[in-house]
C-alpha cells in the first residue's frame, strides 16, 4: 500500500506541474494532493455511500477537486495576456 500511495504522490506531482504549474510542496498542493489520494482510494473501494466509507470520502474529494480546478481556471483565465506556458493555459486559450 506504501509503493501505491508513493505511485499516486508521484503522479500528481507529474500531472500537477505539467498541466496546470502546481509547485509541490506549497501547501495549496500538498492538500489537493490529499484529495487526490483519498479520491484515488475512493475508486477501487465498493461503491457503498455510507458515512466513513472509502466510496463516500473519494465523492466529497471529488468535490473538493473540481471546485479547486474551476477556481485555478478562472484565475488563469483573468491573468492570461496571451501567455499559454502549460497545458492549462494553452486549453483555455483555444
Amino acid at each position: 500500500m506504501v509503493i501505491v500511495t508513493q505511485l499516486l504522490k508521484f503522479t500528481f506531482n507529474f500531472t500537477g506541474e505539467h498541466i496546470m504549474s502546481l509547485q509541490p510542496g506549497n501547501p495549496e498542493t500538498e492538500q489537493l494532493k490529499k484529495e487526490y489520494i483519498t479520491f484515488m482510494k475512493g475508486v477501487v473501494s465498493a461503491p457503498l455511500s455510507f458515512p466513513r466509507t472509502a466510496y463516500r470520502k473519494a465523492l466529497q474529494s471529488r468535490s473538493t477537486i473540481l471546485g479547486f480546478i474551476e477556481r485555478k481556471m478562472e484565475e488563469r483565465l483573468k491573468e492570461m495576456k496571451g501567455n499559454e506556458n502549460n497545458l492549462l493555459g494553452w486549453v483555455l486559450k483555444n
